[in-house]
């Protein structure tokens, strides 16, 4: 029997749509020992007043409501084939959640991973960079502040004799120096023991080198030969013995100041002076001279 509103067709002894639920039209009654209407019979009542007349077999609900069945939504399919439909569609939504919530925890999963991977390498390839730079600053320093040399105490004395000659060493500034060059301990000792130097003499020489390149004090002269390791009675030799005008010091001091910034004025080339070791006596005429 074909559905009057879908179009489906249903079986003979349906009484609703199986697709939309609509009711089905009766055509034909069947033997139920129901009266069958008669043609020639006048219609009373309302019928009369309508000059209509119809039959609604006994037992036969005219709607859903009647019938006690839900109204189909559009859309949504009843009856027994439709609520397996509807099943099997909730099934598949449920698998399909479950597809995706696995896949979003796959893809963090590598997110994660890839990142991590990254920050790890990242982290590797910075510590290498790192260990390799040290490796060659500390190469660079060995070879710098230790060249090979023949550690021997006749090629330390020979070295020692060679800077006594060129410069003015203290004793220990000379062991200090022969190490550095990569003389061991022993043998840098031997040599400044052995290199027959007048440490006072040294001294001396190194204080008038001071005082003929730079403008210095007396009081910055014997930081000076105090920093080189010279014993305080090679620098108090150094110092009395020394060709040296302090005056004259002060007004050179003065001069390297003003070419350094000629925007001094007399008081602040004054405090720089007096900073410097000068005296008071000596920084005021140094500034005289410079014309301040």
């Amino acid at each position: 029997m074909e559905c009057p509103r879908c179009g489906r067709v249903n079986g003979p002894d349906r009484k609703y749509c199986i697709r939309c639920g609509a009711p089905l039209a009766v055509t034909e009654l069947e033997d139920t020992g129901r009266p069958q209407a008669d043609d020639t019979q006048e219609p009373t009542g309302s019928a009369a007043e309508t000059d209509t007349w119809s039959w609604e077999p006994e037992g036969i609900p005219q709607s859903h409501e009647e019938a006690g069945e839900p109204q189909a939504e559009p859309g949504v399919v009843v009856g027994e084939d439709a609520q397996a439909k509807n099943r099997h569609r909730l099934a598949q939504l449920v698998v399909l959640l479950l597809v995706a919530g696995m896949a979003v925890d796959l893809v963090i999963g590598l997110v994660s991973c890839v990142a991590d991977g990254a920050s790890e390498l990242l982290d590797s390839g910075a510590d290498e960079l790192s260990s390799v730079l040290d490796d060659a600053f500390d190469d660079a320093s060995d070879q710098e502040a230790s060249p090979s040399v023949d550690d021997t105490p006749e090629e330390a004395l020979s070295q020692a004799q060679g800077y006594i000659e060129s410069g003015a060493f203290s004793h220990d500034g000379l062991v200090e120096q022969l190490e550095y060059e990569g003389y061991g301990e022993k043998n840098a000792t031997y040599a400044a023991d052995n290199v027959g130097a007048d440490w006072s003499a040294e001294a001396l020489q190194s204080a008038q080198s001071y005082v003929d390149h730079i403008g210095i004090s007396s009081e910055h002269l014997y930081e000076m030969l105090d920093y080189e390791k010279f014993t305080p009675d090679q620098i108090d030799y150094a110092m009395q013995n020394v060709q040296v005008d302090w005056y004259a010091e002060a007004a050179e001091d003065a001069q390297d100041w003003l070419d350094y910034n000629d925007g001094y004025t007399r008081d602040e080339l004054l405090e720089r002076l007096t900073n410097d070791g000068f005296s008071q006596s000596q920084a005021e005429y140094g500034v005289a001279q410079v014309g301040l």
